[in-house]
């Protein structure tokens, strides 16, 4: 009787270790904003004296005490990029060194700040690994520039990165196929890597599924918020007016206006005293605000995913609505005062409902399954910390 009881419990035992093992691998693509930067300093000049201009590495973003007046310029000067018309690449401003910190593991998408108040990615990993799953093993981050367009991602190599992360991943848990897990602007990234950097034959082995959670691939009319009068995304971000002159130079924003595949061309999405503005005007918006590289750079961006093409892997579409998400905006005084009215329309809070479910056009353009999914009186936000949300991820895995 003893042995009988011997080998059942280690063949229960046994069982259960092969389950353990065969749980699908995780990385985490995270969204705009949603990894952390640091930064370098070795500076001639600086906007204001309260602003360094010599540093070794510290955290460029989240940085709370950057909201403080004066040292919100600091952030700008140090944040922003520049372009060089002669090579047509972006670069940092002159005397600034910035990276992206933590490739592979999970601590800096989980908090953004060193105080561990802007919690991101935080309560997603802690449900994963009470799963059984382990950080650095089968939990990895794949934290980016997010000041870039998906396309200038692949000159910084992080493609080449995501990939070789993926296949490791893949190797340390015998040869089990990862799920790839993209929120917001992670989701159009995850896009454009499986599009651009992975074989088919790749991909069969290697990837299981592609999940997205509110994915922005069609980009979100709350976007012009950041370009025109600048947006408190978080509290570091100080005064809107002032941040905005650093959101004009990141490619990721234009890249992030409403699709003009999704809006009608009689859709009035900005309006302001002297006229109105459609997906078909964001030329003449550019030029009305002053930011004469917004028309060079939006050119250079909008054809990405514009035409929606399939990722060709298994694609779980989650995202949330019944939340009032910016559909329209109003100026009195224009551009240089916040708005005086907003409308709203369906979305997640951020994203508008038509680009979270624009992942539908996938189904008939590949033979994978295409599962949409959406979670009701869930924001943005909460898509990667909902219970429902990870509950169904937990399902898939």
């Amino acid at each position: 009787m003893k042995m009988k009881v011997k080998s059942s419990f280690f063949f229960l035992l046994s069982v259960f270790l092969s389950v353990q093992a065969l749980k699908s691998p995780i990385v985490i693509v995270p969204g705009l904003l949603g990894s952390q930067l640091e930064a370098k300093l070795d500076k001639d000049s600086s906007p204001n004296f309260l602003c360094s201009k010599k540093s070794d590495w510290f955290i460029l973003w989240v940085e709370l005490e950057s909201a403080i007046p004066g040292v919100d310029e600091c952030f700008v000067d140090n944040v922003k990029l520049r372009y060089d018309e002669n090579t047509k690449e972006y670069y940092n401003a002159s005397g600034v060194e910035v990276r992206v910190p933590g490739f592979g593991g999970t601590d800096t998408i989980e908090y953004l700040d060193k105080s561990y108040a802007a919690s991101y990615f935080n309560t997603f990993v802690k449900y994963f690994e009470r799963m059984g799953y382990k950080k650095g093993r089968d939990l990895n981050g794949a934290p980016y520039d997010w000041r870039f367009a998906p396309d200038g991602l692949s000159k910084l190599g992080y493609y080449d990165a995501l990939h070789q992360l993926i296949e490791d991943s893949y190797n340390r848990n015998g040869h089990t196929p990862v799920t790839l897990i993209g929120h917001s602007l992670g989701g159009p990234t995850s896009l454009y890597f499986l599009i651009n950097y992975a074989s088919p034959d790749w991909k069969a082995s290697r990837i299981k599924q592609f999940i997205s959670l509110s994915g922005a691939f069609g980009g979100s009319v709350k976007i012009f918020l950041g370009l025109i009068s600048g947006e408190k995304r978080f509290t570091s971000t100080g005064r809107s007016l002032v941040t905005r002159y650093a959101t004009r130079t990141f490619p990721s924003y234009p890249f992030l206006l409403p699709s003009y595949q999704l809006w009608k061309s009689d859709e009035v999405l900005v309006t302001q005293p002297k006229r109105n503005y459609t997906v078909h005007d964001y030329e003449d918006l550019f030029t009305d605000i002053k930011d004469p590289n917004g028309t060079r750079m939006y050119n250079e961006v909008r054809n990405l995913v514009s035409s929606f093409p399939p990722p060709n892997v298994t694609h779980y579409c989650f995202y949330g609505t019944d939340v009032q998400t910016v559909a329209q905006i109003i100026y009195d005084s224009f551009p240089d005062q916040l708005p005086s009215k907003i409308s709203h329309g369906n979305g997640d809070g951020t994203v508008n409902t038509r680009s979270l479910e624009s992942c539908g056009l996938w189904k008939d353009k590949q033979v994978f399954p295409v599962v949409m999914k959406s979670f009701s009186n869930v924001t943005h936000g909460e898509m990667v910390t909902d219970k429902n949300v990870l509950a169904e991820i937990e399902k898939l895995l």
